[in-house]
């Protein structure tokens, strides 16, 4: 019961963007990790093939080291699941946060 005045206000809040809106929101943020990551040798699976809120990456054969710590280590936040990374932003992210995202990587994925 105590979550329920929560509940009600995310409910009241994605009403308010709207579907839509949040996917469109979510797909840009996404499109513009991905066109960074292909530039680094990730591989990404075709745009039609991804979901506009989340998309997975397999690491470049190059990189060796441990990503997702060391993002980490900068407060970025990501999950890998074998040797594919998560990218799931949340519509708080703003293109600082992206900046900061693609700066790290570029500096450690080289």
């Amino acid at each position: 019961e105590a979550i329920l005045p929560g509940a009600v206000a995310a409910l009241e809040q994605i009403k308010v963007w709207g579907i839509d809106g949040i996917s469109t929101s979510l797909a840009s943020i996404n499109k513009r990790i991905a066109g960074k990551l292909a530039n680094l040798g990730f591989k990404l699976p075709e745009d039609a093939q991804r979901s506009p809120h989340m998309f997975g990456a397999v690491l470049p054969g190059h990189y060796d080291g441990n990503l997702v710590s060391e993002l980490a280590g900068r407060n970025i936040y990501i999950s890998q699941r074998g040797n594919a990374l998560r990218f799931a932003p949340h519509l708080h992210v703003n293109d600082q946060d992206v900046d900061r995202l693609l700066n790290a990587l570029e500096e450690m994925v080289v």
